[in-house]
């Protein structure tokens, strides 16, 4: 006679997890029926791997914790749980719960199956049901957006952006009517959601840079975040030297020498002395 399956159930927490979140799964078997099933063998199966279809890319560090007098075996994302001794495998009312713990989901959106069976009665017979998990990415959002070095340059230098948004966004830097939406040197590959690019336009006064981030696809909702951050041009230095030129005669000369920096020109004047000349840094 074919034994009545106990009742299989699962408890995702939290019930919509997040791309590169930690996820905990509760499994339980419940007996219906008014007498003890014998069960031989508890098996669930997660899919391994970085596609929408899997659920984490691996499952090295998860936990399992299970009722006393039960054990688990694992192999990969297989999990089988046994009793220790036949009189623990005999299940009533009560039922039974095994927890899977720190499963951490992939950056892959979609729906990964997980598939739970029993082995149960004398005859060993095996029933599967299966159970779905819907992974969606994080809520949009900006967590960080700088310039190197320190938000400002020198006259006519480049800085570096910088950013952090949320995984799954997709990213656009915009500045002065021009939209960045690509790796330099890589035009089919979109700017990462986490990253940084070179500016190569030389800037020669304060500039504001926006960062845009939209939902991507696999997002619960769409959505749109921007965030500005301003670079400004340092102010010029100088390094002026000089000395009267040896064997020179009255009125005696010198020799003057300088450095600059974030200038694109230096004026130079004595007092008393002839009209102000301007000289190139």
């Amino acid at each position: 006679m074919t034994p009545e399956p106990l009742t299989m159930s699962m408890t995702a927490t939290p019930t919509n997890p997040r791309c590169g979140e930690t996820l905990s799964l509760a499994f339980t078997v419940t007996n219906t029926t008014k007498k003890l099933t014998d069960v031989t063998s508890l098996k669930y199966t997660l899919q391994p791997g970085g596609l929408p279809l899997s659920l984490a890319n691996n499952f090295n560090s998860v936990t399992v914790q299970c009722p006393q007098g039960w054990s688990a075996r694992q192999s990969g994302g297989i999990f089988t749980i046994t009793p220790d001794t036949p009189a623990d495998g005999q299940v009533g009312a009560k039922g039974r719960e095994f927890d899977i713990q720190n499963i951490t989901v992939n950056n892959s959106p979609g729906t990964s199956t997980v598939e739970m069976e029993q082995v149960v009665g004398p005859d060993k017979t095996s029933f599967k049901i299966e159970a779905e998990l819907s992974k969606t990415w994080p809520p949009l959002a900006i967590t960080a957006f700088y310039a190197n070095p320190h938000n400002s340059v020198v006259y006519g230098g480049t800085p570096q952006l910088v950013w952090e948004a949320s995984l799954g966004a997709v990213i656009a830097l915009e500045y002065n009517g021009k939209v960045i939406r690509n790796v330099k040197d890589a035009p089919s590959q979109p700017l990462p959601h986490s990253g940084s690019y070179d500016i190569d336009d030389p800037l020669y006064q304060s500039t504001v840079f926006t960062l845009v981030a939209t939902s991507g696809p696999g997002a619960l909702e769409d959505g749109q975040v921007t965030q500005q951050t301003s670079v400004s041009i340092l102010p010029p230095t100088i390094d002026l030297a000089g000395q009267v030129a040896p064997g020179t005669t009255a009125p005696p000369t010198a020799n003057l020498t300088w450095t600059t920096t974030s200038a694109p020109a230096a004026t130079l004047a004595a007092a008393p002395g002839p009209e102000p000349q301007t000289a190139p840094v």
